[in-house]
């Protein structure tokens, strides 16, 4: 198996919040992307930990424990990029993680998707709602798990997505889009369930903007949920 972490987007939507990227973003004094590959370290020692991010970030991505690759980036991919860019380093004749770079992990939500194994080869770690814990509303997707043949298919997928995103049959490409065009789940509905997923929802959570990392924090602080770090 090997553990891929995604961190090679622009992160335009952050904009150097607190000074830093918001892989690097602090939680308890350590940066998200170093909590990430010390948890599936201790989860699962020997485990091949890869994190693919940007030519520029290469040196300040370096993590010990994991080997930092430069993405293969390519603009005409548009936001399947966030994904594909990082083929050339996929397990494609065993098992492949794909984590975001910029999510905060439980304990428990790491040994979930380092211990599920999909029956087809294919699941995604997601929240499919509102959060009970969080507070937050909308769905999000959290990891995938690839093996054997369905490598392909998910390479596939996100070529049939950037040709509808060209042809605005699509107005984005992200993890629900791939989730979509390999289980058939309906577009219209974020975060609907259609089998191939395994529900997370605890403090794991993604931060794209500055106010969905200040609001988890608030909460986490509000409800003195530090034992999770």
């Amino acid at each position: 198996m090997r553990a891929i972490i995604l961190a090679a987007g622009e992160a335009s939507r952050w904009g150097n919040y607190l000074g830093v990227p918001k892989h690097l973003v602090p939680v308890g004094g350590e940066p998200v992307l170093h909590r990430t590959v010390r948890l599936l370290r201790e989860a699962r020692p020997g485990l091949d930990i890869v994190i693919v991010a940007r030519p520029e970030d290469l040196d300040r991505y370096l993590v010990p424990g994991a080997v930092t690759v430069e993405a293969d980036l390519d603009p005409a991919r548009f936001d399947a990029d966030k994904f594909l860019s990082s083929r050339r380093y996929w397990n494609w004749q065993g098992e492949t993680v794909l984590l975001y770079g910029d999510a905060f992990y439980t304990r428990d939500a790491i040994a979930t998707i380092l211990s599920t194994t999909p029956d087809d080869g294919f699941l995604l770690f997601a929240r499919f709602g509102p959060s009970a814990i969080t507070g937050a509303k909308w769905a999000e997707p959290f990891a995938f798990r690839l093996r054997g043949e369905v490598h392909r298919r998910f390479e596939g997928a996100g070529d049939e997505l950037i040709r509808q995103y060209r042809t605005r049959k699509l107005h984005r490409i992200g993890g629900w889009e791939f989730y979509a065009s390999l289980t058939g789940a309906d577009l219209s509905m974020p975060g609907e369930f259609a089998g191939h997923g395994v529900w997370i929802d605890d403090w794991t959570e993604d931060f794209d903007y500055p106010q969905d990392f200040d609001e988890w924090a608030r909460r986490m602080v509000m409800g003195g949920q530090f034992h999770v770090l």
